[in-house]
């Protein structure tokens, strides 16, 4: 069994040196514009970011705050490139993964007002390029609001991005999972009967986009959302001018991540910096000077459905997700996550406040959750909120082991810290699934299996077996996954990813 074991001496120095020089990246406050309260949250963000960021190894962030519809605070912290001690500012670009969702149903409401679509007809009405292959699900109940929704039938897929010389496939072959280790889009459940989450579905949104407008689908997004609300430094393509104001991105292992191209742009492939982010995220509410909802791009009641759950079991309206506060303020946002990155935004129309946080670190989803639960906390002047759990996800405790003694001790380790500090860390099933995939992207197979291995045995459900089929696959033990995609059929004989695994693999074999 090889140990994984990399020299991040120059990374830690880096990390220690931006808690230090982080004080002066990029910060832009307006003066006092709400009153006492909000200096005293700002001033507790400048205390406690850069400390967050130092213990989960993230390496930069930037941050907007929003009143009253108005952006009164934004910076960077940390640094952009770790290498050349490039620091973070609000010009910065950052990736935002699936926030590019919210922003695509902006696009997609745009057509609606305009009279070129309607929310309640069949997504194939519209489609020429491709369509949803037959299935014994009705394609027509595939409707453009149950794609917005995630209420449409469609698969998850993880739509990954490629490099800078990569070979992109097209929208068609991507749906049609060829070039691809996604597998083909179909619909695996009736439309309308459940919500589940889908990056294929906003693929699809793509496709529509194009064909309705007969433009390319970054073209129609630059002219009729960024440039109106004024975005220029934000591009669903890597531009020349994007890429050299991009920040690197950093895997959980604190190590450079490729720039990557997308071709499901519309799911996860949005580049923007905090400036022009946060340009967006106030104009889904009033704002001062007598801004309307919407900023005129959407009607006001177009910004209202789009914030309203789609129905009475979900809790994601039109390209927004639904929550509700500890007290009772309803809020709007959606996150984001892509290898080397991580977003969330979060919206209160009701009182117009709101917070942008965009990372440049896998582990980015612990720093911005952190920074949430403190503005959470602040809003609603609560010290408890369902949302902010201060136990430490221990799969961050077990990245630095793994790195330094191997998957042995890892395993030791875990076991002793559940053992002596039961309530200090989470050690719910996706720490080691976490920890698992970690492994997998640092090419170390043998070790992501035993990983995996482990956590069926504590953790024997759906995922974690589908998890350990996965990493027999990437091994090429195709006979190990197919007992694992039995397992899932086992504990949900309807699970239509293992069912169609199962016919590749033993058709292969």
């Amino acid at each position: 069994m090889r140990k994984v074991v990399q020299n991040n001496d120059n990374y830690k120095k880096m990390i220690t040196l931006f808690i230090v020089v982080s004080i002066g990246c990029g910060f832009q406050a307006k003066s006092d514009p709400i009153g006492k309260k909000s200096n005293e949250f700002i001033n507790r963000l400048e205390l406690n970011v850069p400390k967050i960021m130092s213990e989960y190894f993230v390496p930069g962030a930037a941050v907007a705050v929003i009143q009253k519809g108005e952006i009164v605070y934004k910076r960077g912290f940390g640094y952009s490139d770790l290498s050349k001690k490039k620091q973070v500012n609000t010009s910065t670009a950052f990736n935002i993964g699936s926030i590019s969702k919210t922003v695509t149903a902006w696009g997609v409401m745009r057509l609606v007002q305009e009279g070129k679509l309607s929310l309640d007809e069949p997504v194939e009405k519209y489609l020429k390029r491709w369509h949803l292959p037959d299935t014994e699900f009705d394609a027509a109940g595939v409707t453009i609001r149950r794609l917005l929704s995630h209420n449409a039938g469609l698969p998850s897929r993880y739509y990954p991005g490629w490099g800078l010389d990569d070979e992109l496939p097209t929208l068609e072959e991507l749906l049609s999972g060829i070039k691809t280790r996604s597998g083909a889009v179909s619909l695996v459940a009736e439309p309308g009967t459940k919500h589940k989450y889908s990056n294929s579905g906003y693929a699809l949104l793509q496709l529509l986009i194009e064909e309705v407008t007969g433009q390319r689908f970054e073209d129609y997004m630059r002219d009729q959302i960024f440039t109106p609300l004024g975005m220029p430094k934000s591009s669903f393509t890597l531009t020349p001018e994007i890429l050299s104001a991009s920040s690197v991105g950093y895997d959980r292992w604190g190590q450079p991540t490729p720039s990557l191209r997308f071709t499901a742009m519309a799911a996860a492939g949005l580049y923007t910096t905090i400036d022009d982010i946060g340009q967006f995220a106030i104009a889904a509410m009033k704002g001062q000077n007598k801004k309307v909802t919407g900023r005129g791009i959407l009607a006001p009641d177009t910004m209202r459905e789009m914030l309203t759950p789609s129905s009475t079991e979900s809790s994601y309206g039109l390209g927004y997700t639904v929550d509700k506060l500890s007290n009772g303020m309803i809020s709007n946002g959606h996150r984001g996550a892509n290898k080397g990155w991580h977003a969330y935004l979060i919206l209160v129309p009701e009182t117009g406040d709101g917070i942008v946080v965009i990372t440049n670190g896998t582990n980015g989803s612990y720093v911005d959750s952190e920074i949430v639960c403190m503005w959470t906390q602040w809003l609603t002047g609560t010290t408890s909120n369902a949302n902010c759990n201060r136990a430490k996800p221990v799969a961050i405790e077990l990245f630095s082991t793994i790195k330094k003694k191997g998957v042995e001790a890892t395993i030791k380790q875990y076991h002793q810290l559940k053992k002596t500090s039961p309530m200090d860390y989470k050690f719910d099933e996706s720490q080691l699934n976490t920890l698992g995939y970690g492994l997998l992207g640092q090419n170390d197979n043998e070790g992501a299996i035993e990983i995996l291995q482990l956590n069926t045995t504590l953790f024997p459900s759906e995922n974690s077996f589908d998890s350990l089929a996965e990493a027999y696959i990437y091994s090429g033990l195709n006979q190990l996954a197919i007992e694992n995609y039995k397992n899932v059929l086992t504990l949900n004989p309807k699970n239509r990813q293992a069912q169609n695994m199962l016919k590749k693999l033993t058709k292969n074999n």
